[in-house]
């Protein structure tokens, strides 16, 4: 009986205590979600406020000058901007990119593929609607007043904020490490978010470059989704907008063919899986391409007159002081004066291609975010840094890439932001405002600030770039260059901003060719390790 007593006895008590675990669990569990959900609404209330101060310094920036403000008779690009609505919604298609009396080519004729001449149209109409004295055939020419420079700041402001950010933010999460804290995932929205570049760029001097870009984005949004039709429906837009979006296509092509490759194991399967998968793209591509280009196929004089205007090779291989290695080389060797222009746009081919090609390769053997992010990275710094005809404003083709790197070299990213930036301030100078330059030092001094994890060399590194950098500027801004060399102090911005550049591109090379010989030396492990368990086996 005492026995009997004594076992009932125990098993209460282990019921009681399996009750007090199960509590305990239960609890701990509720707290975990309680936890998840105030750092998933912290998460979204910070995104919602990065935005609204987002929206605050596009607006600040906006009531700034712009490029070639009453700089007449050809003004600048704001005036580009305004005249290709102009002509595109008072001349057919057919005379958009062709010279005529109506079409003065030499006055901002249009340099940019179809798609940017649909979003001049569709900007033009709604200006015409508003007020028709802003697109005038012929006397709308250096139009200025207030409510017109609103209405063009406002179409900016509204395309950045609704296709621009939202592909920014939404792509940026998908890299973010899902343990990364709220603090640290704010800090690299910040980063990313308020690259000062490009706002100076689009909201400043005034151009539509967040539009390509945006696209290009939402690329990159639908490949991390495996969603690589859509991805690449977007990519023809973002091409089709603005031909600089040259400098991401090798990386997608790579990595679309390397994923469509299947990796069955019968041959037969494998090549009908790959030729599917590739005839897919292949259709999505053409069928885009085809579609934004119909109305120029009407004759083969008018096609080729569009390519001859989106591809200006008569221009030069750089244009200003570009902080590129054409610019840098040309200090001490003329190359316009030694070189004829086939030669050299098949000495800058051959040299994008070359250094390109090692993390080409690497992405095509394997595919994964990272070496895609990497890749898109230093493929386009390798077209900035060595294609034909390049322009300082290019830059931005660089940093946007870059911006997806935060998560995993945030420092180190941050000092290429800052250095594109910088490259850009003789730009600045140009459309008097030179203030631009007080964005570019906040920026700087925030995200340093806000970084959780420094590195004290990283950290020097900074500094020494930013003193340098600061340095350049005010001999710009304040000093008097030499009379045989006028445009020296923009020269030594621009040669500083190559080494940075230049660096940072052997840098990420680093980082993606020993990635990729661990994972090779790891694989050869494996495979020796599984050797010698069959051979103890046998």
């Amino acid at each position: 009986m005492w026995k009997r007593r004594r076992s009932l006895h125990l098993e209460e008590s282990e019921v009681n205590i399996k009750n007090t675990k199960l509590k305990s669990n239960d609890i701990q569990r509720l707290k975990s979600v309680i936890i998840e959900k105030i750092e998933a609404q912290n998460e979204v209330y910070g995104w919602i406020a990065l935005i609204a101060a987002f929206l605050a310094i596009q607006a600040v920036v906006s009531t700034g000058n712009y490029s070639g403000y009453s700089n007449a008779p050809k003004f600048g690009d704001f005036e580009a901007q305004r005249h290709w609505m102009e002509i595109t919604i008072h001349l057919p298609i057919s005379q958009w990119y062709v010279n005529s009396t109506e079409n003065d080519l030499s006055y901002w004729g249009i340099d940019y593929p179809p798609l940017t001449a649909y979003h001049s149209y569709i900007f033009g109409k709604i200006s015409n609607a508003l007020n028709p004295s802003w697109v005038e055939l012929h006397k709308s020419r250096g139009h200025q007043t207030t409510n017109h420079l609103a209405f063009m700041r406002t179409t900016v402001i509204v395309t950045m904020l609704f296709l621009y950010a939202p592909a920014l933010i939404l792509t940026l999460r998908g890299f973010l490490p899902k343990n990364m804290n709220f603090y640290d995932k704010f800090v690299i929205g910040f980063a990313a978010l308020f690259y000062p570049g490009l706002i100076y760029i689009d909201n400043g001097h005034f151009q539509y470059n967040h539009i390509a870009l945006g696209l290009f984005i939402w690329t990159i949004y639908c490949f991390q989704k495996r969603k690589v039709l859509w991805g690449s429906f977007f990519f023809v837009l973002a091409l089709n907008f603005k031909q600089m979006e040259l400098y991401h296509s090798l990386p997608i092509f790579v990595y679309l063919l390397s994923l469509s490759c299947s990796s069955s194991p019968s041959i037969t399967t494998k090549i009908t899986k790959t030729i599917c998968n590739i005839s897919k793209l292949g259709i999505v591509v053409i069928f885009t391409f085809i579609l934004l280009w119909l109305p120029f196929f009407q004759n083969i004089e008018l096609f080729t007159q569009v390519l001859r205007r989106i591809f200006p090779f008569e221009r030069g291989i750089f244009e200003d002081k570009v902080a590129n290695f054409w610019c840098s080389l040309n200090v001490i060797y003329k190359l316009k004066t030694h070189l004829s222009t086939e030669t050299l746009i098949q000495i800058s081919l051959l040299f994008v291609l070359c250094s390109a090609l090692p993390s080409l390769f690497i992405l095509f053997k394997k595919p994964n975010d990272k070496n895609f992010r990497l890749s898109l990275t230093i493929t386009s710094l390798s077209f900035f840094m060595f294609s034909y005809h390049v322009h300082e404003k290019t830059i931005l083709q660089c940093a946007i890439p870059a911006l997806f790197l935060l998560p995993d070299y945030y420092e180190v990213v941050t000092m290429l932001l800052d250095a594109s930036s910088i490259s850009m301030f003789g730009l600045c100078i140009k459309d008097e405002i030179p203030e631009i330059l007080f964005m570019f030092l906040v920026y700087h001094i925030v995200t340093r600030i806000l970084c959780s994890h420094r590195t004290p060399k990283l950290q020097l590194l900074k500094s020494v770039q930013i003193a340098i950098s600061l340095a350049v500027c005010g001999l710009q801004l304040f000093g008097v260059p030499p009379k045989r060399y006028p445009y020296l102090f923009e020269l030594l911005n621009a040669v500083f901003s190559f080494g940075i550049f230049a660096l940072f591109w052997l840098y990420l090379n680093y980082i993606i060719i020993s990635g990729f010989i661990s994972q090779l030396q790891n694989a050869q492990q494996q495979q020796q390790q599984t050797s010698q368990k069959k051979k103890k086996v046998q």
